[in-house]
């Protein structure tokens, strides 16, 4: 008997890593500052300490990546133990061990078994989806924070400074990070109050 027989895992990764090749396209040539860059004021955010004191971000984090690490885990076990059962099951055919009747019980079994994957497929790639999306709305939140706080401050530049950010120094007497991660939190908690939900701790 031949038993015929696909198996395909494909390797995932808790939230979406995105990797943007970029290429210098910056053209060789001279130019004037702008004649009101002089007096600027600039300030600048560890963009570091936003991602792990920012309540949102920190919720988000704990929310997605029990989630998703969960449902992987289910998932490799399962998947694992699918393809297990379907080497031992063709060792099994090939050498005559196995009657026909129990074999083709042992393939639908397996057969079953894609099918549940590919459900769990679908509900993890659910999940990566909706926590890509809440990431993009607290970004645009922090965007519009940073705008109305550089008007209400007289900034002209809101920098980011962080792990793997182009600014190697940073003078500390410019970083205004606290006072925007307390002020995020404080409107995030306070959403929260208004729809009913306890703010974090």
């Amino acid at each position: 008997m031949a038993v015929l027989f696909y198996l395909h895992f494909s390797s995932r990764q808790d939230l979406a890593d995105v990797r943007a090749k970029q290429e210098d396209t910056t053209p060789d040539m001279s130019f004037k500052l702008p004649k009101d860059l002089q007096g600027a004021k600039i300030l600048y955010v560890n963009i570091d300490s936003i991602n792990t004191n920012y309540r949102a971000f920190a919720e988000l984090s704990e929310e997605a990546g029990s989630g998703l690490q969960n449902q992987m885990a289910v998932y490799q076990r399962k998947a694992a133990n699918l393809q297990e059962r379907y080497a031992k099951l063709q060792e099994q055919v090939n050498m005559g061990t196995i009657a026909t009747g129990d074999a083709e019980k042992e393939e639908a079994a397996i057969n079953a078994g894609l099918d549940e994957l590919k459900r769990m497929e679908t509900n993890l790639a659910y999940l990566e989806s909706a926590a890509m999306q809440k990431n993009d709305m607290i970004s645009q939140e922090i965007a519009l924070y940073f705008r109305e706080y550089s008007m209400a401050k007289g900034i002209d530049y809101i920098m980011m400074f962080g792990t793997g950010m182009p600014i190697i120094y940073a003078n500390d007497s410019l970083d205004v990070t606290n006072d925007v991660v307390n002020a995020l939190n404080l409107e995030y908690d306070a959403r929260k109050a208004k729809a009913g939900t306890p703010p974090t701790k």
